[in-house]
This record gives structure tokens, sequence and C-alpha cells, in this order.
């Protein structure tokens, strides 16, 4: 443990060698010898590293991983720099949004206030959340949580991107954006 976490600190370039061990402690935390928490603690200190970084991602629509992995790994996104946070991210919250997977759907939807790097291309995003925003199927209290974060991202967009967005979700989605 103490050699894995030393090479991803000190030798990035060979963290991508032990990305199958991070996946399987991800699947099973049992493997890595670590309770939950520090399993935690580890990540959200190696997401600094992009190839860990994008194994978070895209663990989170692996079809493999379980839904207390990607709770562990939302969690992780969610403690970590967000200038960690990489495109792999933003995809697999869209992901958990557009699944209304109601045991990941809070966290995710937190999770997405914080991916507020301006590196990352939030409009899936902004546009998932404004459809969880209005459907009556999810819990008030998440569709409440998605519109606070729609509020955050979408001050930060510039007028361009804001039109491009609406633009793009009235085509899509007509009933959803009146004129």
């Amino acid at each position: 443990r103490r050699k894995a976490r030393w090479i991803l600190g000190n030798r990035p370039n060979l963290g991508t060698a032990l990305l199958p061990v991070l996946r399987s402690w991800l699947l099973d935390s049992s493997e890595s010898g670590f309770d939950s928490t520090e399993l935690a603690d580890l990540f959200s200190k190696l997401s600094a590293n992009p190839s860990v970084a994008d194994l978070l991602g895209e663990m989170l629509t692996d079809g493999n991983s379980t839904t207390e992995a990607k709770r562990m790994i939302v969690g992780m996104m969610i403690r970590s720099d967000d200038q960690a946070a990489v495109e792999s991210w933003m995809t697999g919250i869209v992901a958990l949004i557009q699944s209304r997977d109601t045991h990941l759907l809070n966290e995710a939807t937190r999770a997405a206030a914080h991916l507020a790097n301006d590196k990352l291309d939030r409009r899936s995003l902004l546009k998932e959340l404004m459809r969880l925003s209005v459907d009556t199927s999810v819990h008030l209290k998440e569709r409440l949580v998605a519109i606070g974060v729609l509020v955050k991202h979408i001050e930060t967009l510039q007028n361009v991107q804001f039109t491009a967005m609406i633009d793009g979700l009235r085509l899509e989605q007509p009933v959803l954006v009146r004129s």
C-alpha cells in the first residue's frame, strides 16, 4: 500500500502500471487492506494523478462497479481538488444522473455542484440537471438540489455557452424550454 501511494505520488508516469490494482481495490475494498475511509482518503489524494482521475470517472460508467464503489468514487470526487476533475468525471456523473438510481442520485447531484472546473465542458451536465429538475418521478429534494446546481453553473457560463445550451434543449425538449 505504501509503495503504491509513493509511486503514484512521486512517479506519476508509473501510475498507469498500478491502475489494474487500483481498479480491483475499488471493486472489492477488502482486497486493499484499507478500511473504506482510508481507501477514500487515498484515492482523493491519488486523483491528482490524471490516470487515476480517469480511472475514477470510468468506474462510474463501468457495469461491473457496485453501487458501494460508485458511492465511494463520487464521495472522493466531492472531497478532491476540483482542478483534478477530468472529462471522464463529468461523463460519469451525467451517466449517474441519467440512470435516476435512487441510491446514487443525491450524491451525483452533489458531485455535479463540485465540478465547476472551467476546463470541463458542462453542457451535457447542465442539460441533464435541467431534465432532472422537471422530472416529476424524481423526489422533490433531488429536483431542488439539481436546480441549485444549475444556478451555480449557469452563473459561470459565458453568454454564448448559455445560449447554445438553451438552443440545444429547445430543439431536443421543446416542452421543457419555452421561448
